[in-house]
């Protein structure tokens, strides 16, 4: 952040860790409003320069490339922010450099093997896989997709949060676009596979990029270390990639079933519900990304006071941010809907108001799920993952059948509220904080009670 920024931030009343917190949140919004704006216009130069077809082929290779490589992660991100952060704050250099190394080797192993069995499905049954060219180029996608979140997620647990949001968030699409442009100059027609093949051009460079910036941000210690064999990481690993592929499965399923039990015009108004929550939820996914490896450290560390203080802070903003964005879609969104998306869409606005209500659960509850995955509650977790997620397929079934959008915004909120409230009561389980935005009433009771 330029120099003012930092002024400005050192006159807040807040301690050294929360103000550089604050810093980083800055700058990790400023990257995340730039990947929108790359995202949107990369959407916008697909949809014009193939045919809806092409462009349904695109998405189809993209969307399961993404599936395979969550797969292939076996929540081995996730772990490595903890287990990275924490060796890196305690001056593990031998166990930093194993958690690199061998969390790499085994999501490259895993993601290569799912991408040729991709290939080798497209191959031999090439009518159940559609566009066999595309397929094939998409199959190296697996890879790149799983490895760029490994780099990703090691390049945040080295305090370079920002940069590692950068590689997913901006540069990826940014190259994409620059490759879009380059084919149009050129001249050539843009078809499915080219276009997947330009995604897999930019996704290489994308990860080129992340690993020349992860070996320069690991510490010169442990460049020069023998690696130690990472421990005790396969049980916690195999509950997050549960959590992950639920996680994956959470975010699909409103559009799986309306494509099953209702109508293709009420699947295109909860997409454009879907496109448009995105400007809610990034700030949220913001705090989660940034306090990921802070909560790691202080947990490890054992600093409940401060851990405390930040689960609260984030969640009350969190709160006052989703409420704020609630206030704007009641009262503005159907006449933005109409502005944006053409009248025809303005349908929309209703499980666009119902999927804010469900953010808004979100931001109240805070990052609590994000400290039990930071602090071994990973079966925690997976358990509330399971059954939130259960529950909303279920309720989501007749809602969608009967009310459409609707049905599908409402079995968010249903989902929302199961899955925080369990995550909330495993907080307090696992390590008797509280986390939600109601912590600062917690805080104040505990201040009150008599010492015993």
């Amino acid at each position: 952040m330029p120099k003012r920024h930092f002024s400005l931030l050192s006159k807040l009343p807040l301690a050294a860790e929360e103000r550089a917190l604050l810093s980083t949140g800055l700058s990790s919004m400023v990257v995340r409003l730039l990947g929108m704006a790359a995202s949107f216009v990369m959407g916008v130069l697909l949809a014009r320069w193939l045919s809806p077809a092409g462009f349904g082929t695109y998405g189809i290779i993209v969307a399961l490339a993404l599936v395979l490589s969550v797969l292939a992660q076996f929540g081995l991100p996730t772990v490595a922010t903890r287990q990275v952060s924490v060796a890196l704050a305690q001056k593990r250099w031998s166990a930093l450099r194993g958690y690199v190394w061998a969390f790499a080797s085994i999501v490259a192993a895993s993601s290569v093997a799912l991408a040729i069995l991709w290939a080798g499905i497209t191959v031999s049954l090439p009518v159940l896989t559609g566009s066999v060219a595309a397929n094939l180029v998409g199959s190296f996608l697996v890879p790149l997709f799983a490895l760029t979140v490994l780099v990703s997620a090691e390049l945040r647990a080295l305090d370079r949060v920002v940069l590692g949001q950068s590689l997913e968030v901006v540069l990826r699409p940014a190259l994409m676009c620059a490759l879009l442009l380059l084919i149009s100059i050129i001249g050539t027609q843009l078809t499915a596979p080219i276009a997947v093949g330009l995604n897999v051009t930019a996704s290489a460079v994308t990860l080129a990029a992340g690993l020349i910036w992860l070996r320069s941000s690991i510490p010169d210690p442990a460049r020069h270390c023998v690696a130690e064999p990472p421990r005790d990481w396969f049980r916690p690993a195999a509950a997050l990639a549960a959590v992950d592929v639920l996680k994956q499965l959470d975010v699909t399923y409103g559009m799986l079933l309306l494509g099953a039990l209702s109508s293709e015009t009420q699947a295109g108004y909860f997409r454009v519900a879907l496109s448009t929550i995105i400007f809610v939820s990034t700030p949220l996914s913001i705090f989660n990304v940034v306090l990921a490896p802070a909560l790691a450290r202080l947990f490890a560390q054992g600093d409940r006071e401060r851990l405390q203080r930040i689960l609260t802070l984030s969640a009350l903003a969190m709160f006052a941010t989703t409420i704020a964005a609630l206030m704007v879609i009641f009262f503005a969104g159907q006449p933005l809907i109409r502005l944006v998306f053409g009248a025809s869409y303005e349908p929309a606005w209703l499980p666009l108001l119902l999927l804010t209500c469900a953010q808004a659960i979100n931001g109240f509850f805070g990052v609590g799920w994000v400290l039990l995955s930071m602090s071994g509650g990973e079966r925690r977790l997976t358990a509330s993952f399971i059954v939130s997620v259960g529950v909303s397929v279920l309720a989501a079934i007749p809602l969608t059948a009967f009310a459409g959008a609707a049905g599908a915004g409402a079995a968010a909120i249903i989902g929302a509220l199961i899955q925080n409230l369990l995550a909330w009561r495993g907080v307090h389980r696992h390590s008797s904080l509280e986390s939600s935005a109601g912590g600062f009433l917690w805080q104040a009771r505990a201040r009150d009670m008599p010492p015993d």
